[in-house]
């Protein structure tokens, strides 16, 4: 009998030493509090709180973050066959020095300056067409009857869609070549490039 209250005695005592296994919301003991709830040890104040990511922080999704709405760039379309096409410029800030205008390509025509181009072209832009001027265009609206030179890179930038994006490269007197960290593609009858 003795015997048998010692036994329960200390099998009592081993498991009140032990203790039972908690069940826990985190995966790491070092994240507990001991009430058996999670904390966010990245934090330096309140530790009482979860382990969700700080609002600052990006979400590990892989997505893009979110467009604020403001745009800053250029395009153009030529159509190669014809030697044609339109050059545009977008600006949309949150300050409102938004600006919406656009070029006629008159002609393109081919040069061969660009070392690091697959084919450049030297484009004619003729009058512009301001939809928009609220302090903005700054020097893009001062473009109309001037040459302005493009070219496409022969590195490729990349592929989406089945569709191959090249590097585009600019020059200001049309032999001095640099790449501006633009984009460029074209198909059999077009050519499209723009500003990132």
């Amino acid at each position: 009998m003795i015997w048998s209250r010692l036994f329960t005695a200390l099998v009592f005592v081993m498991c009140t030493a032990c203790g039972a296994e908690e069940e826990t919301t985190s995966d790491n003991w070092w994240e507990q509090d001991g009430s058996g709830e999670a904390v966010d040890t990245g934090s330096t104040g309140d530790t009482t709180g979860t382990t969700d990511k700080p609002d600052d922080k990006p979400d590990d999704t892989g997505d893009k973050p979110e467009d604020d709405g403001e745009k800053d760039g250029y395009t153009g379309q030529i159509d190669t066959d014809a030697g044609t096409g339109t050059f545009s410029y977008e600006r949309i800030q949150e300050s409102g020095e938004n600006c919406n205008l656009s070029y006629p390509v008159l002609s393109a025509t081919a040069v061969e300056t660009c070392e690091a181009c697959s084919f450049a072209w030297t484009l004619e832009l003729g009058e512009v067409t301001i939809t928009n001027d609220a302090g903005g265009c700054g020097y893009f609206g001062n473009y109309s009857n001037t040459s302005r030179h493009f070219g496409q890179g022969s590195s490729l930038l990349a592929e989406y869609e089945g569709i191959n994006y090249y590097y585009l490269y600019e020059s200001e007197d049309g032999s001095s070549w640099t790449n501006n960290g633009g984009f460029s593609w074209n198909t059999d009858t077009s050519w499209s490039f723009g500003s990132k």
